[in-house]
């Protein structure tokens, strides 16, 4: 019956349109730049790595940066430089992803979760304190949807402390404090390029440091790191051509029923996936290439998409201003983030986010033009399957992401400016059926 509804499901999603998803398509590639990137599927070129890695850092500031196959894989890789291991304790949010925890225990030590601040979604000073302990190394601040944290009474705690600080940017990108850009308070930070993040080059990360005795041994880690399977290039290759021609409002639903079919034939055959599916779980995993090299060929896709990226800022700025006025006046304005009223803050948000009691009502009618079942983050550790206390986190130890989490909603901004008005528009309509305004 299970697998009768699942079937009923994706074929109606085939024929839903408009319907908004949460990652960036990259269908204003050319073909010509398609097949630069085909061609250099399994090839090393450094300069072009280098380049990759300036340009990607010019975006956040004058620090290094040091790229891998996967944000987490840079996390691992600081972790790594700062000789952690059994018996250190790393502070993560509870309002994270399970390849982050993976990390943390891959390498040895034990994670332990900070709860989430409901102003920003991210980390609070006050909520890190409440886990610190003597064995505490490293506290990772997370920037969270776009919003930034509030970074500054963290820094100077992790300083009066010793104790390392890493902001944890995969969701943020561009964002500023006081007009400094997220990513340069800590020692280090993580930004992620997987295809559901503010810059999408399908998969992908870097480590972005002022520091440069830490650069030098993420350089040492870099260059002994092996490189992606050819195989798995190929499948990247693939997955790139799926998005291209379908992530976009008017083949959305069919990009998720495509995708639905080829996951249950990759399963049946066993065929490589586009993505590092081994590290999701609370297991060290057998991955053969932990860390791996940032590919040759995602480089080049990642530097066609910087050159794109001040306009990607823009258009998600006018989301950003769009919905607040949609919302403005209405019950909904009092349940907002306080950080999206706050002038201190640059937000450039990869998700529209708030935690709503109407939830249910929200999503059934948000449904039929967003896909809602990818909603971050419903519960504080996403991305598996598994029980969380195998990833050491107590029930109840974060009650604020636990209580927000049941009621998260998430809309996209990272969608293309033909798409924005006809967005605006539907969600507008759903504001007024929600509050019958």
């Amino acid at each position: 019956m299970r697998i009768i509804q699942k079937i009923f499901k994706i074929a109606l999603l085939y024929f839903r349109s408009p319907y908004f998803g949460f990652i960036q398509g990259h269908d204003d590639l050319r073909e010509s730049e398609l097949l630069e990137i085909k061609n250099n599927i399994g090839k090393t070129n450094s300069n072009t790595i280098h380049t990759y890695e300036t340009e990607m850092g010019s975006l956040i500031g004058d620090g290094y940066v040091i790229s891998f196959a996967a944000a987490r894989m840079g996390f691992y890789s600081i972790l790594k430089s700062l000789n952690i291991g059994s018996g250190d304790e790393i502070i993560l949010l509870g309002s994270n992803c399970s390849v982050m925890v993976n990390a943390v225990i891959r390498i040895g030590a034990k994670p332990m979760f900070s709860d989430i601040d409901p102003n920003t979604f991210g980390s609070s000073l006050n909520e890190i304190q409440k886990v610190i302990s003597p064995y505490t190394k490293v506290i990772v601040a997370q920037h969270s949807f776009g919003i930034p944290c509030d970074i500054d009474p963290i820094v100077n705690y992790a300083k009066s402390n010793g104790i390392f600080l890493i902001e944890d940017c995969a969701l943020t990108l561009g964002s500023k404090v006081n007009g400094i850009t997220v990513g340069n308070f800590g020692d280090a930070a993580i930004f992620s390029t997987d295809h559901s993040k503010p810059l999408n080059t399908m998969i992908g990360g870097f480590v972005y440091t002022k520091n440069r005795d830490l650069y030098t041994k993420l350089k040492e880690i870099q260059f002994s790191a092996r490189d992606l399977p050819i195989r798995k290039q190929k499948a990247i290759f693939k997955r790139i051509k799926l998005e291209r021609k379908f992530c976009n409002s008017k083949s959305y639903g069919k990009f998720l029923a495509i995708e639905s079919w080829e996951s249950i034939r990759n399963r049946i055959f066993k065929s490589e996936s586009a993505f590092l599916m081994e590290d999701y779980s609370s297991q060290r995993g057998s991955f053969d290439y932990y860390p791996a090299k940032f590919p040759l060929m995602l480089a080049i896709l990642g530097l066609i998409e910087i050159d794109r990226w001040k306009e990607n800022l823009k258009l998600r700025n006018i989301i950003f201003e769009e919905i607040l006025k949609i919302v403005q006046n209405s019950p909904m304005e009092k349940v907002l983030p306080s950080a999206y009223f706050n002038k201190n803050l640059t937000i450039y948000p990869l998700r529209f986010v708030w935690s709503e009691k109407n939830r249910f009502l929200f999503s059934d009618l948000l449904s039929k033009f967003i896909h809602t079942d990818w909603f971050w983050f419903q519960k504080p550790i996403i991305a598996s399957q598994e029980p969380l206390e195998n990833f050491g986190y107590i029930h109840g130890s974060c009650s604020i992401s636990e209580s927000i989490g049941k009621d998260i909603i998430n809309i996209p901004c990272n969608i293309r400016k033909d798409e924005i008005g006809t967005m605006l528009k539907l969600f507008k309509k759903t504001i007024k059926e929600v509050y019958c305004l």
